[in-house]
């Protein structure tokens, strides 16, 4: 599970090495554990690469994991022990991507279907809130933030895959 990041940092890192390519002009798209992945990226390396995110898992770890757990053949059983023996040598926190939210420095636009059960809407609602409560505080205390924008669209009943407004 921790490596779908390692492998988007290195995939970032190698468009440099493409003639075709312009690293200087960069953005993420991400969908659901993928919004997850992007937001991640975004904290590790507090770069400002526009993104856009569709109903983006945003839920500490890791209940972001648990609660896909009935998804499973057994109903989570192995994942929770994987978990359990995680907790054991590390502290769940330092994973945990609501607790990094003040280091995204990117413009976002969120697209969240009103009607999705995967990523239910109040995440998406909450992640807003928070993204903007931590850019209010950045560009209080350090001015960095304060030209970044929140650009969020819910879509009433769309899905998960935005059924229903897909057009739109």
């Amino acid at each position: 599970r921790f490596e779908t990041y390692t492998t988007a940092l290195n995939l970032l890192v190698s468009i440099k090495t493409l003639p075709m390519a312009d690293a200087e002009k960069v953005g993420i798209w991400g969908h659901s554990n993928g919004g997850q992945i992007a937001l991640t990226i975004l904290e590790v390396t507090k770069k400002p690469y526009p993104t856009t995110l569709w109903a983006p898992v945003s839920k500490p770890f890791p209940y972001s994991i648990l609660y896909y757990t009935d998804e499973a053949s057994d109903r989570g059983k192995l994942i929770r022990k994987c978990l359990a023996k995680f907790e054991e040598d590390y502290d769940v926190e330092l994973y945990s991507l609501p607790n990094y939210l003040n280091r995204i420095t990117a413009p976002l636009q969120i697209h969240q279907g009103g009607a999705d059960d995967a990523v239910p809407q109040k995440w998406s609602d909450e992640l807003v809130k928070e993204l903007k409560m931590s850019r209010e505080a950045g560009s209080r205390s350090a001015g960095k933030n304060e030209n970044l924008t929140i650009d969020y669209f819910v879509y009433p009943g769309a899905d998960h895959n935005m059924v229903g407004s897909w057009n739109t």
